[in-house]
């Protein structure tokens, strides 16, 4: 493995670290897969190697002061997060062009909008975007950056859908028509278990979270599907799409 696969591998492992990371609190005994993670944070953390090690055993410290009643327990349960982003922007800082473009901090609405933004534009002929959960934000906030004459395809679920969806879909084809053609369908109930962003029917970009608050709570990231899970998921949702409800 080169310099660069280390360092994007270890970007990769930080990300996933940060989305996953379970509700710490302190002066309690944590359970085996809060222990797990600890100890999987630690050894990312101890790679990053941050002011020679310090922020490896700082880590290492709060780790067993977790389980301490006031104040050590509450100070640790704040230090662990705050260790673990340093590491996570070190690493970001070190990882090579490319990598770390899909990772979201928990707020930064717009480098959402401009990432998800980059994904759209590439598009030339088909968007195809699937979220069970759509809300007229996919329109407004995202689907207003691809180009013109890009033909766009929202797939929700029809359960799940949120209510403005429908008069936002109503509202775009009015006013673009033909220059920014738009079909939207509902697929039925717990039909769609992934959110993603196809493009031009040839690559698929993973979304974690659903855009209607992508980001908002929780670190978010956009991440390219390798070609095997792009190879299953585009005809899967190929033929979802077919049988799904057009929207009226």
């Amino acid at each position: 493995m080169t310099r660069s696969d280390e360092g994007a591998n270890l970007y990769a492992r930080l990300k996933q670290l940060v989305e996953t990371m379970p509700q710490l609190q302190g002066g309690f005994t944590q359970p085996p897969e809060t222990l797990l993670w600890l100890g999987r944070a630690h050894a990312a953390v101890n790679e990053v190697n941050l002011n020679h090690g310090m922020d490896s055993s700082k880590f290492a410290h709060a780790m067993d002061n977790l389980g301490k009643a006031a104040p050590l327990g509450k100070i640790a349960s704040n230090e662990i997060p705050a260790i673990l982003y340093r590491a996570l922007a070190a690493a970001e800082r070190n990882a090579p062009v490319g990598a770390s473009s899909g990772f979201i901090a928990v707020g930064n609405s717009f480098d959402a909008l401009t990432i998800i933004g980059k994904v759209l534009a590439a598009a030339e002929t088909d968007v195809l975007l699937v979220d069970p959960y759509l809300d007229a934000n996919a329109l407004s906030e995202f689907a207003t950056q691809m180009r013109e004459g890009v033909q766009v395809r929202l797939l929700a679920d029809e359960r799940d859908v949120k209510p403005g969806f429908p008069p936002a879909v109503a509202a775009w084809i009015r006013q673009w028509d033909s220059r920014r053609p738009l079909q939207a369908r509902l697929s039925p109930p717990k039909s769609i278990h992934d959110r993603f962003i196809q493009i031009d029917r040839s690559e698929i970009w993973l979304l974690s979270q659903s855009l209607n608050a992508f980001a908002a709570r929780a670190p978010a990231t956009v991440n390219k599907a390798d070609p095997d899970v792009t190879a299953r998921k585009m005809p899967a949702y190929e033929d979802l799409w077919g049988a799904a409800k057009p929207l009226t």
